[in-house]
């Protein structure tokens, strides 16, 4: 069974989310990119307590796609403020890895076979 994950990262403002998110799935690193926010985030940094809004982002991918996934991610996204991490999951019932990232067996919806590595 394939492992699949969530990968979380952030950005400052939308239209940096929005290319990363591009880049990302044009890439066929993930299956798909969710942009969430504005959202606020309250901090330590550097010892120092902040705030500030930004742009998160939730990819969809498998397991074996995180390293490569995480190298494409800009040096900013992977500092230690901003973080690249990722969530193991399961995927729901009746879904598999065959034929690319995702497929939901008895639906018809699967992703294209160029998704596969």
């Amino acid at each position: 069974m394939t492992d699949f994950l969530q990968v979380a990262t952030a950005t400052k403002g939308r239209e940096e989310a929005e290319k990363l998110a591009g880049s990302v799935v044009t890439a066929r690193l993930a299956a798909g990119a969710r942009i969430v926010g504005p959202v606020v985030s309250v901090f330590w940094h550097q010892g120092e307590f902040g705030t500030g809004e930004e742009r998160q982002l939730l990819f969809k991918t498998r397991a074996d796609r995180y390293a490569d996934l995480r190298s494409h991610l800009p040096m900013v996204t992977r500092s230690a403020d901003r973080g690249a991490r990722a969530l193991p999951g399961r995927a729901p019932a009746g879904w598999s890895g065959a034929g690319g990232l995702v497929k939901c067996q008895g639906s018809g919806w699967s992703l294209p076979p160029a998704c596969s590595p």
